[in-house]
């Protein structure tokens, strides 16, 4: 059984009802709700999608149709949770184009911002719907819940400190590299390290590119997960979901051993 519950939301995600809940967001709505019925999940509609009852049944009709959100969740995990996240991608070739595609096929990013120095490759990454807006490094940080570096090994020590520089309690910070003892050394002592998780995806081949992206690529490659002790649980967790959905095993390795 189904119990709906009248809940409107104008078209910038404001509580539009009058009786006390005006200018509320919505995941503060939601999180009302479910503090006051603790039992109960929340259903949450994506825009464009229904509810429709006809003959004694109830059909979800669109695209990707809604999300559920049980009893507990925190404000993080709705902003962040690993259905809801806008992830920014520095890197948008093999491997970042790749990753983009997975989190596209497997739902869990609402938005994925690219980042590219190559013009050919932005304009790549944006025709083969790698990602939705191509952004600056700066920009792309500031809006992110989830910072990706999928960039050569050796630029990825510089970015991660870049982005820890701006980054805030509740963003995440991932790189994809397959060196992690320069990486791990150089961030080491930042005050927002506990925000990083460095992460190596087993996989790769021999092009490069946008083009050179592929569905499917992490399915049942290991990921190696390194220094996970210095990263702050919350952030660990978002990154290892996301390799969890994608069928991806995890792996724990001090950095000098990888």
């Amino acid at each position: 059984a189904i119990g709906a519950v009248k809940f409107q939301i104008n078209p910038h995600y404001l509580d539009a009802n009058p009786a006390g809940h005006a200018g509320e967001t919505r995941e503060q709505r939601i999180l009302e709700y479910i503090e006051a019925n603790p039992r109960r999940w929340v259903a949450g509609l994506r825009e464009g999608c229904m509810l429709r009852l006809e003959n004694g049944k109830l059909e979800l009709i669109g695209k990707r149709p809604m999300r559920m959100f049980p009893a507990a969740i925190s404000l993080f995990y709705y902003k962040i949770g690993i259905s809801a996240m806008k992830v920014l991608i520095a890197g948008m070739g093999l491997i970042g184009g790749s990753f983009a595609l997975a989190l596209r096929d497997h739902e869990l990013a609402e938005e994925i911002l690219g980042v590219e120095n190559s013009e050919e490759h932005a304009a790549e990454a944006l025709q083969l719907g790698l990602a939705d807006r191509m952004v600056t490094f700066e920009e792309g940080v500031a809006e992110a819940d989830l910072v990706v570096l999928a960039t050569p090994a050796d630029t990825i020590p510089l970015m991660a400190v870049k982005a820890l520089n701006r980054v805030n309690d509740k963003q995440v910070v991932m790189d994809m590299g397959s060196i992690k003892s320069e990486l791990c050394e150089v961030i080491s002592m930042h005050a927002h390290r506990g925000r990083f998780v460095a992460a190596h995806p087993m996989w790769g081949t021999e092009y490069s590119g946008p083009k050179a992206a592929q569905r499917g690529a992490f399915t049942g490659r290991s990921v190696v997960l390194c220094d996970t002790v210095r990263s702050d649980k919350d952030a660990l967790a978002v990154v290892e979901r996301i390799f969890r959905t994608l069928g991806c095993p995890a792996v724990y390795m001090d950095p000098e051993e990888h």
